[in-house]
């Protein structure tokens, strides 16, 4: 898939009307900001990837390596899918069918030659997992420095995945939750300490305040979809929410 990733231009359809085209207009207006045009989803859809494509074309001069992320995305995906099983006590053996099962799974392998994001979303799915399991095994949850690199680290990596692709928030949020069950549940954490886990949803709204800020100066709402029925990643409506969920964890 790597050869594939090199020689395939951008061909498909997110990728060539909103993807690739924001990028386009940034480097023409010389600006990240909002501009005039007919699609919205050029403006309010998520904007990690497309930041780091930006340095790419702008680096290489040219859009020959743009399907290089998700590529990269989809290789470190597998590596931590065999670094979960083993934390959670899986055999090498097991662990590594579970990385081919992920690799020759048809629709991974398909995005991983375009410019769409879901593979950097699941990436930051398949490491929030791996810092939770981690967490998890502590023997306790106390105010100490080890423990707020971890548990800041599930903040970061949920405000990375909300500005990759909003919806893989849903699958962390219900991660998190359960851990901290877990946690309660097997005395590893008590009210006392609890608060630090409050760290983890002040850094995601400082990390996802600017784009978030700007959605509403623009358009008086942080709701994608209110925005454009087009981008329904980034909807509030519950039903849709739900089966955002379901295709994630699909």
């Amino acid at each position: 898939s790597f050869i594939f990733s090199l020689l395939i231009v951008p061909f498909n359809w997110d990728s060539m009307t909103y993807h690739l085209a924001r990028i386009s207009h940034w480097i023409n207006n010389k600006s990240v900001g909002y501009y005039f045009t007919s699609n919205t989803r050029q403006l309010v859809s998520p904007v990690l990837d497309e930041y780091i494509l930006l340095h790419a074309m702008l680096l290489s001069g040219s859009d020959r390596y743009v399907n290089i992320l998700q590529w990269a995305n989809y290789i470190v995906s597998a590596l931590y899918i065999y670094k979960i099983a083993r934390l959670l006590g899986c055999k090498q053996i097991s662990s590594f069918l579970g990385s081919i099962v992920f690799l020759t799974t048809p629709i991974a392998f398909a995005e991983s030659m375009t410019t769409q994001n879901d593979l950097t979303a699941t990436l930051f799915l398949w490491i929030f997992l791996h810092k939770c399991v981690i967490v998890a095994k502590k023997e306790a949850i106390s105010l100490n420095r080890s423990n707020f690199g971890d548990i800041a680290a599930l903040g970061i990596l949920m405000s990375l995945g909300y500005l990759a692709k909003t919806s893989v928030c849903l699958p962390m949020l219900f991660f998190a939750v359960f851990l901290v069950a877990y946690l309660f549940k097997s005395q590893k954490l008590s009210f006392t300490n609890f608060s630090i886990f409050s760290m983890t949803a002040g850094i995601f709204a400082l990390l996802i305040a600017s784009e978030t800020f700007i959605r509403w100066k623009y358009y008086g709402s942080i709701d994608r979809s209110i925005v454009t029925k087009a981008v329904p990643v980034g909807t509030a409506n519950p039903l849709k929410l739900l089966v955002n969920l379901y295709k994630n964890i699909a």
